[in-house]
């Protein structure tokens, strides 16, 4: 599996489907699905992501939404 360029700075589970979303220095986000062993999702944004967690689930969102810190105080939601 390819994981970050730099560290991973916070991780995430989902408690409603076979899901873990990670962030790094890079400003990489990656969900994955752990049972296939593969990134679902990854998008790279600048700065450095410090902080992340997923949203509760709803009929909206699936559980697939997550909010994430950079450095700069910006929190993107992915």
């Amino acid at each position: 599996m390819n994981f970050h360029c730099g560290a991973i700075t916070d991780m995430a589970v989902s408690d409603c489907v076979n899901m873990a979303v990670t962030c790094a220095q890079d400003g990489t986000i990656k969900l994955w699905d752990y049972t296939r062993l593969q990134p679902v999702y990854e998008r790279k944004f600048n700065g450095r992501a410090e902080c992340l967690d997923l949203l509760r689930r709803s009929d909206v969102n699936k559980g697939r939404v997550a909010a994430v810190g950079y450095e700069s105080g910006i929190v993107r939601v992915v």
